[in-house]
């Protein structure tokens, strides 16, 4: 009986430890706003960390990440817009709407986990800034 328990327990710590070494890391995906100042009328683009599987740059897949911002004024979405990694990254997103006055901006990083015919919105990070009034 102990021969097995302790066959058992070798053999459990033996695959432990071959998982572990093959197994991928993952990092913690993360968005932030480049500009120090974004302000209405300007673009705005942002610094994006996460896992490359998601990270389908210059390519629209379905399940490739992608990149939301809405701005509200007292509660009011007055500005929304989605765009790819690039989009995001690089030509930025124009900040419109909102009539000039200041707004609370959220920048949402996500991607659709599709399951058939139901496709999920699957939160990866978010950021929030204000956009200064022009």
């Amino acid at each position: 009986m102990r021969r097995i328990l302790t066959a058992t327990l070798s053999a459990a710590l033996l695959l432990g430890i071959a998982g572990s070494a093959g197994a991928r890391t993952t990092i913690t995906p993360t968005i932030t706003v480049n500009e120090a100042s974004p302000a209405y009328q300007t673009y705005v683009t942002f610094t994006i960390v996460m896992d490359s599987h998601l990270d389908c740059y210059g390519y629209n897949h379905k399940t490739c990440a992608r990149v939301e911002v809405n701005c509200l004024q007292a509660g009011v979405l007055v500005y929304g817009i989605a765009g790819d990694l690039e989009k995001a990254r690089e030509s930025g997103f124009y900040l419109d709407g909102g009539g000039g006055a200041p707004t609370d901006c959220v920048a949402n990083l996500f991607y659709f986990d599709n399951h058939g015919p139901i496709s999920e919105y699957v939160l990866l990070a978010s950021t929030s800034f204000v956009a200064a009034g022009g």
